[in-house]
């Protein structure tokens, strides 16, 4: 069956299930001209010495069921040409075999079920091309540490938020997207955003999930994320009612002037019909008041029906435009 799509010129990705790929396997695999991603779950290449065409494989995730051995001969296969990888479930010494394969062009890399102590064994030269790392664990929250000049390219880190700010202080993060929904103390939030503000090229981007007010986080964001574009909330439609009306507002201490987005999700139901009138003025009273040079706000909430999203653009005028 493999044999036949080497003929193929319109193949862009393959996923195996439950397959040992024998030698002969893999070569008409890596024949395909037009192959870019392969995924392989509860499969593996098995090692083998025989030669092997260049492959022109780009993105690769490996599910479980992968032996040590496997994994390091299926990277070797996709040195030259892998960007992209994604390793799941997979309980070996994942920063040792990137140590003993050098993969010169992988930038984005994505890891499952990943421990602190998983963390802390990556080198500098194991990650010294990474520029984007996505991890998913279950791992309870703790202090872990990082040697010197690991991740030193990275740019994006997706993560449960615990993780993130760990990962954030000396390296040039621009994005940061938290990946958990949880409720962070004020006093947890307020020492978590100083680590953030150690990024060497300023947080750009950032998603997080709070209850706190609009007002009191945007203060917070405003005296230690300066340079913040992009941000991205989850919350509770308690922390919407708890926005006072312009005149109501105390001013903001800090600096928001690069803040040109804010999208906003609402992870608790309400009716729509009685949320959306409310949401739209309280909204823009705060943003014309708190975000000088905000462009974008964009609002989802989840009745008992389906999901809404309303947007409100600044014009030219300056005035708010309700676009939904």
């Amino acid at each position: 069956m493999l044999s036949v799509l080497q003929t193929s010129t319109s193949l862009h990705t393959l996923q195996l299930l439950h397959v040992e790929v024998k030698p002969s396997h893999q070569l008409s695999i890596l024949s395909i001209p037009t192959l870019k991603a392969l995924v392989l779950n509860f499969s593996y290449f098995f090692p083998t010495a025989t030669k092997m065409p260049v492959s022109s494989i780009t993105s690769l995730s490996l599910g479980p069921v992968n032996p040590p051995a496997a994994i390091k001969h299926t990277l070797r296969l996709f040195r030259s040409t892998l960007e992209i990888l994604e390793i799941s479930f997979i309980p070996v010494d994942v920063p040792l075999i990137l140590e003993a394969v050098q993969l010169p062009r992988l930038t984005c890399f994505t890891l499952y079920s990943v421990t602190p102590e998983g963390l802390t064994e990556f080198t500098p030269r194991a990650s010294s091309t990474i520029t984007k790392l996505c991890i998913i664990t279950s791992c309870e929250p703790c202090r872990f540490g990082l040697s010197d000049g690991v991740f030193p390219k990275l740019r994006e880190v997706s993560s449960p938020w615990w993780i993130g700010v760990q990962l954030v202080p000396g390296r040039p993060v621009q994005v940061f997207y938290d990946t958990e929904f949880g409720e962070m103390e004020l006093s947890n939030l307020q020492a978590d955003l100083v680590l953030l503000a150690q990024s060497t090229r300023g947080i750009k981007v950032l998603r997080l999930s709070t209850s706190l007010s609009m007002h009191c986080l945007l203060q917070y964001l405003a005296t230690h994320v300066t340079q913040l574009q992009r941000l991205y909330l989850w919350m509770n439609t308690q922390s919407l009612m708890t926005i006072p009306l312009e005149s109501q507002q105390p001013p903001i201490e800090g600096n928001l002037n690069a803040l040109i987005e804010i999208h906003i999700t609402f992870t608790d139901r309400i009716e729509w019909c009685d949320a959306r009138p409310l949401t739209c003025h309280r909204l823009s009273a705060m943003c014309l008041w708190i975000c000088p040079a905000l462009e974008l706000v964009t609002v989802s909430i989840s009745d008992s029906i389906s999901q809404q999203m309303f947007k409100l653009r600044r014009m030219r005028t300056g005035e708010w435009e309700d676009l939904v």
